[in-house]
């Protein structure tokens, strides 16, 4: 569990900071992903109020784990994408 955690927070650090420094660099819109910074702060809370009633929350965790992974994943790629294609059209 504790691995989940630390990958979770590291990928949620990694979303935040690869927005950052693609909209330092290039001009656009990075905010790109399902789980962008306002949607994980909803999914905390969310999860926070279920599993006081119900519990579950390792797998509300691991649920967290899968599309914060995933989102910066595909936000790396995107930025990649934009970045190589406003080299080609320069």
């Amino acid at each position: 569990m504790k691995f989940v955690i630390f990958i979770s927070l590291f990928a949620s650090i990694m979303i935040s900071y690869s927005r950052s420094r693609a909209e330092t660099f290039y001009k656009g819109d990075y905010d790109v992903g399902i789980m962008a910074r306002s949607e994980r702060l909803f999914y905390i809370f969310l999860v926070s109020l279920i599993s006081v009633f119900i519990g579950y929350i390792n797998e509300f965790l691991f649920g967290f784990f899968l599309l914060v992974i995933l989102t910066a994943i595909y936000r790396a790629f995107k930025i990649y994408r934009i970045i190589k294609s406003s080299a080609e059209e320069s």
